[in-house]
């Protein structure tokens, strides 16, 4: 399964969390309501639980985001955010070495 990049990563988080704050509708459900203004962990935790509706651009192909694995750098993101202690599958890792 290949892995989003990083730079994939920022670029669909940044569109997402513009979306966000322009008044779109969120498609998860926060538990922690201090962190329900915060656009850009809102667009990390919809690609996390792959409900987010955006593709990438991948040598001339369109590849939706929910089919590619998270990168490490989207789970420090959430865990810096929330204080949770999710945890790098190792096939992730496996993918990009």
């Amino acid at each position: 399964m290949s892995v989003l990049s990083r730079y994939e990563l920022a670029r669909v988080i940044g569109i997402r969390a513009l979306q966000l704050s322009e008044g779109q509708k969120t498609e998860v459900v926060l538990k922690n309501d201090l962190l329900d203004c915060d656009f850009i962990y809102i667009a990390a935790i919809e690609i996390y639980e792959k409900k987010i509706e955006a593709c990438v651009l991948r040598k001339g192909e369109l590849v939706p985001v929910s089919t590619l694995s998270p990168p490490p750098d989207l789970m420090t993101l959430l865990n810096s955010r929330d204080g949770g202690n999710r945890r790098i599958h190792s096939s992730t890792i496996q993918d990009r070495v």
